[in-house]
């Protein structure tokens, strides 16, 4: 006979079981901040503190982070427009440092602790003692100075570390092998943090102390100068710099034989050329780049839009890239993305050059080349490619259990935006966005989480429906990249005095040897709450650029 104390042991281990699957399903989506909080994983290392207690900001969680544009000394990731602008958006400071922001200063050592005519000017000098050291080993993730002055968090905030090498918390770059060996090599201690080294380990992390100080030779030898290289001091803007660690050289000093330096422009130029050079023998092996003036990076990051950038006949690439360097004599030109189209009546696309503004002291600004109408992009819907084998705008919904991982499909739904899909209200059984996943296409085998597949899936953000509805909208974390392959149907109004046919709330129209699809009977409110979505998600301008003719920046709504 089944007792009540067992039904209650049992229930309570279903409920357990339920907490813990719960809570695997959140980690992909949520972090967890220390505290208890939990944010979107997203907001993770943005250079801004979102838990309460900072736990999304710190080393040990920012540290592999690959960023697209920039990124703080801890690995937080920030943008272009974010550097320099008065207000410290990293905590530690990194994007407001001199460095970056004040370009009079970039040519002298960039550790000056009022001693430096002790030493060479492409020297370091020790705080507390008479030691001088060549800066190629200031921020190495070694202490060759007795005090320890060369590898401080203030000279070392803004080095940078090869793909070789392992950043320190405190900015110093520390050869990869003599990262979690048991030994403290930097002096923070983070090359052997336990939150790190302990990562696919099942035994506690123990390690020792390094020896108090490395002696390493400070100065070049006698032969090494005699056959250096000079700085040269007539390249304008041209900025030197140490190969690992960044730290300048500064100019008409001379540089040790077989050394290679690093090379980068100031004062709102770019390179144009390499950017390393070979010290050998007393000759430069490479040829010397340009710093040529640039236009601001400043394009909207609308999906619907797209700007192409050329320089000198070269290849056309998105100016939105960090790689494409927009020179004085770029030009711009503006286009819907591709699958999508103009809505209304424009003019060609939009030219833009950039040029220099004489009545603004020779600034670069964007130049209008050709008239532009206010370019509104939608997406090019209800069409099936000819050689598409099935309806491009129909998802596959799958919903997970709250006792397993596994997620087993529930209804079509329609896309009716790139960022939104629609299905019947009624396959909403829940309002937890986790359990919800959609896979483009057609598809019906269930899969788990964790397991391989070949489904293209996009996460659910948050869920719109109504009492009064039939329908529900389901709005992405992502929005779709629209193809011939995935593309939205198009919604009402419907073309009048057109043929059309009908089959399953779909209605068919022939126009111009096209047929374009249309979903009927769809409740006004489901489609005004649609075009909300889409509207959120657009900017407001082309480019946000104080230096750029005034019509541009009105030029798209």
């Amino acid at each position: 006979m089944i007792t009540r104390a067992f039904l209650l042991a049992g229930f309570c281990l279903l409920y357990f079981f339920s907490l813990t699957v719960d809570a695997s399903l959140q980690r992909k989506w949520f972090f967890d901040c220390n505290d208890g909080q939990q944010i979107p994983s997203h907001l993770k290392c943005n250079a801004h503190k979102d838990c309460r207690d900072g736990s999304d900001e710190t080393f040990v969680e920012c540290r592999k982070v690959i960023c697209p544009e920039f990124a703080c000394s801890y690995g937080g990731c920030y943008e272009e427009s974010q550097q320099c602008d008065g207000n410290e958006d990293c905590w530690d400071q990194t994007d407001e440092h001199p460095e970056y922001c004040s370009p009079n200063t970039m040519n002298t050592p960039a550790i000056d602790n009022g001693s430096w005519p002790r030493c060479g000017l492409n020297e370091f000098k020790c705080v507390n003692s008479s030691e001088c050291l060549d800066i190629e080993l200031v921020c190495d993730g070694i202490r060759d100075c007795q005090d320890g002055s060369d590898e401080t968090h203030q000279n070392c905030l803004i080095s940078k570390c090869t793909n070789e090498t392992f950043r320190c918390a405190y900015g110093g770059c520390l050869p990869q092998a003599k990262v979690c060996d048991h030994v403290v090599h930097c002096w923070d201690r983070s090359d052997e943090l336990p939150s790190i080294c302990s990562e696919n380990r099942t035994s506690p992390w123990a390690i020792h102390d390094s020896p108090k100080r490395i002696v390493r030779a400070t100065q070049r030898d006698e032969a090494s100068i005699s056959k250096g290289c000079k700085v040269p001091g007539n390249l304008q803007n041209l900025h030197f710099k140490t190969l690992f660690n960044t730290l300048p050289y500064h100019k008409e000093m001379n540089i040790a034989s077989s050394t290679v330096v690093r090379l980068s422009c100031l004062n709102n130029t770019e390179l144009y050329g390499p950017d390393l050079n070979h010290c050998l023998e007393g000759i430069w092996e490479g040829n010397w780049p340009e710093c040529r003036e640039t236009c601001r990076r400043k394009f909207s990051r609308d999906t619907s839009i797209q700007a192409i950038c050329q320089y000198n006949k070269g290849p056309e690439t998105s100016c939105n890239r960090k790689e494409t360097k927009l020179f004085i004599g770029s030009t711009a030109n503006i286009y819907c993305a591709p699958s999508y189209i103009p809505k209304g009546n424009v003019l060609p696309p939009m030219a833009l050059e950039c040029r220099k503004d004489i009545k603004n002291a020779g600034r670069p600004y964007w130049s209008q080349l050709t008239k532009g109408d206010q370019l509104h992009c939608v997406p090019e819907c209800g069409k099936i490619h000819p050689a598409g084998d099935q309806e491009p705008w129909i998802v596959s919904i799958f919903t997970s259990d709250i006792y397993n991982r596994k997620f087993a499909f529930n209804v079509y739904g329609y896309i009716i935006s790139p960022w939104a899909v629609l299905i019947d209200k009624k396959n909403v059984f829940t309002d937890d966005v986790l359990r919800y996943a959609i896979a483009e296409g057609r598809h019906e085998v269930e899969y788990t989480e964790d397991d391989e597949q070949a489904y293209q899936l996009h996460s659910v953000k948050s869920i719109y429906k109504r009492d009064f509805t039939f329908h529900a909208i389901l709005e992405l974390v992502n929005p779709f990249i629209l193809s011939p392959s995935v593309r939205p149907i198009c919604l009402l109004p419907i073309p009048k005095n057109v043929s059309n046919t009908t089959s399953s709330g779909i209605v068919t129209i022939s126009t111009n040897d096209q047929k374009i699809s249309y979903l009927k009977n769809i409740e006004q409110i489901i489609i005004s709450k649609s075009e909300l979505i889409i509207n959120r998600q657009k900017s407001s301008k082309i480019m946000d650029d104080k230096y750029t003719d005034k019509k541009i920046q009105e030029f798209w709504s």
